[in-house]
């Protein structure tokens, strides 16, 4: 991680901006040209720095990126991830690409943060390390240091946002912004909701995004930062929180990809929500839906989570827990099950209270996107903001 400062401001560009909002796009070199109608080569030499983009390709790349030309402009540090920084599930599930864009918005994130607590204290980072001699051991050490006692946890989000972790879901998993389709109409504003890098791309056209993304955390500048996206339902993003907790628990040297380390964290994760002190008598009859989806509701965790818990603690045998896996693929839910009881779902809430008592302290919205230089849209996104408009109703009336 590195934290860089800003060329000469009297330099009308910044290249490491451009680089920047490519990736949040989630965009290659060459799909960036190609939608400025210049050479990959001559985008490189825009992003090293070698040669200044005229203005009207500033525009282009503006327009194509869903950002203001503005974004472009120096005057502000910039954070700089690499993956190695970055807790990652899987390598070879993830593209490049995608790992590019995913540590892009965590670097907005950061500036973001930085700019809020210019007028807001966020709360202190209390994250400290636990002695214990396994993932599951930490786990216990957690739940007892934070009073969680042996009984379903609470909201595991409120709980992390209170202890100063920044939590954020990013919206529309699967679905890239940009580039704009050719051939289109005169775009709309650069970073609006109706801009070309909103716009719905023609048949054919490349859409990149966080398909293959569950969560990823990184320790940033000290505030640790946990993201989460739309994959799957809201108990298995539960158990992506609890598994990122173990990662910033237990490594604080990241080591994406690594199967010791992901293993470690699921193992954590398991015993935060499950505890083996209580949760292996509470299990019922593997092929008692009702009572296994009752528990999983009362628990904040999902079917399958319970069957791999079952197999761990030695309740369910290996055969028993492929069948119930095999159930569980037959009727789709491997990837998303019916949710009830008291877990519908976790949604953060730090940044966008921070964000209410900034608006109070003369830091609205609308200033904070102008201070950062880029649109609405694009940090509503990156807040996990949706914005809801009212139904309009038309009454007719007879006579």
């Amino acid at each position: 991680m590195t934290i860089t400062g800003s060329p000469r401001e009297d330099r009308p560009f910044d290249p490491a901006r451009l680089v920047l909002g490519r990736r949040l796009a989630g965009l290659h070199t060459r799909d960036l040209a190609a939608a400025i109608d210049r050479v990959p080569a001559t985008v490189a030499r825009y992003e090293s720095g070698l040669a200044t983009p005229p203005a009207d390709v500033r525009e282009r790349c503006a327009q194509t990126l869903g950002l203001p030309v503005s974004f472009f402009e120096p005057g502000r540090p910039q954070l700089r991830l690499d993956t190695g920084r970055a807790h990652f599930r899987s390598l070879r599930a993830t593209t490049v690409v995608e790992r590019d864009q995913a540590l892009a918005q965590v670097e907005l994130l950061w500036e973001i943060v930085v700019r809020v607590e210019e007028v807001v204290n966020l709360p202190p980072v209390d994250l400290d390390a636990v002695a214990a001699d396994s993932p599951a051991a930490a786990a216990r050490a957690v739940r007892h240091a934070w009073g969680f006692g042996d009984g379903p946890l609470p909201h595991l989000v409120r709980h992390l946002e209170a202890r100063g972790v920044v939590v954020t879901r990013l919206r529309g998993a699967g679905a890239a912004r940009g580039p704009a389709a050719k051939g289109s109409s005169t775009p709309a504003q650069a970073g609006s909701p109706g801009s070309a890098a909103y716009a719905r791309p023609k048949s054919g056209s490349s859409r990149r995004g966080r398909k293959n993304i569950d969560a990823f955390s990184a320790p940033v500048d000290g505030r640790p930062i946990i993201v989460l996206t739309d994959k799957g339902d809201v108990l298995r993003r539960r158990f992506s929180v609890a598994h990122e907790l173990g990662h910033l628990m237990l490594h604080p040297d990241p080591a994406p990809g690594s199967a010791h380390h992901e293993g470690e964290a699921n193992a954590f994760a398991a015993e935060l929500l499950m505890p083996e002190a209580v949760f292996g008598d509470l299990l019922p009859d593997p092929t008692d839906l009702v009572a296994l989806a009752e528990l999983g509701g009362r628990w904040g965790v999902s079917i399958a989570a319970m069957a791999y818990r079952g197999r761990t603690l030695g309740v369910y045998s290996d055969s028993v827990f492929r069948q119930l896996m095999v159930t569980l693929t037959r009727l789709g839910w491997r990837s998303g099950e019916p949710v009830r009881g008291e877990h519908p779902g976790e949604e953060p809430a730090l940044l966008v209270k921070a964000l209410d008592l900034a608006a109070d302290q003369g830091l609205p919205l609308s200033l904070l996107a102008e201070r950062l230089r880029i649109g609405l849209p694009c940090l509503r996104e990156l807040l996990g903001i949706r914005v809801s408009r009212p139904r309009l109703r038309l009454i007719s009336s007879s006579g």
